[in-house]
């Protein structure tokens, strides 16, 4: 997870005043399956998304599907 705050802070769980965010989720091979960015704010439930697929035996992901963006 990488997040910036709007104020100086040292603690990674502070989620005051965030300016934005993005979560990455690996799977048990340490390859990315999902990035989420949210532009103002901590990623939520509405957070624009992308997934990443992998052919069998390859360590290079697929072209990633289309975003999943949520209205």
């Amino acid at each position: 997870m990488i997040t910036s705050h709007g104020n100086q802070t040292d603690d990674p769980d502070n989620t005051s005043d965030v300016e934005n965010q993005i979560v990455s989720t690996y799977n048990n091979l340490s390859q990315i399956t999902e990035s989420e960015q949210s532009h103002s704010g901590i990623v939520g439930g509405s957070t624009p998304s992308v997934q990443y697929t992998y052919s069998h035996n390859q360590l290079s992901p697929t072209v990633p599907d289309e975003p999943n963006f949520v209205s």
